[in-house]
């Protein structure tokens, strides 16, 4: 493999670790959608307890994509170098992994705004719930102990 401009930041080795990275970025991705996926199962069914491990799965794929990003922070930076150093089939392998990268980033940021969107709403009903529940209480309250206390069994008696 040929080595990029003199004053460039990639060298031969970098390079070489460029595809593997690629493959792996592409890989972990994968792996995050399916996360993603039983996110929504999860968050649909309103099972939280399960949904806290996927969130932790989560956040573990997207500290190893963050660290590959900063792997690839300077290939990114001359990708039009970097690819003309490859070889055709190469390049053809590396454009389409970048390609495959960002059409599943974009269906998972489409799909973790809709989730938000779900868990908002499941938010405000569960609130609903919550302030009838608590306007029922107190109207129970207020209607359920006469003037007399609890001697009387909460009951207005007529007295004779």
């Amino acid at each position: 493999m040929s080595g990029l401009n003199p004053t460039s930041s990639v060298s031969c080795k970098t390079c070489d670790d460029v595809l593997p990275l690629l493959r792996e970025q592409s890989s972990l991705y994968s792996k995050l959608e399916a996360v993603a996926r039983k996110q929504r199962s999860l968050i649909s069914l309103d099972d939280s307890r399960p949904l806290l491990d996927v969130l932790a799965q989560r956040q573990k794929l997207t500290t190893e994509l963050t660290m590959i990003a900063g792997k690839l922070k300077h290939v990114r930076e001359e990708w039009d170098a970097y690819t003309a150093t490859l070889a055709a089939e190469d390049r053809e392998e590396a454009n389409r992994l970048v390609n495959d990268v960002k059409e599943r980033l974009t269906r998972l940021v489409a799909q973790d705004e809709e989730d938000a969107r779900l868990l908002s709403a499941k938010k405000e009903e569960t609130a609903c719930m919550l302030r009838a529940t608590y306007t029922t209480a107190q109207a129970v309250s207020a209607y359920g102990a006469p003037a007399g206390g609890a001697e009387h069994g909460g009951l207005l008696r007529e007295e004779s």
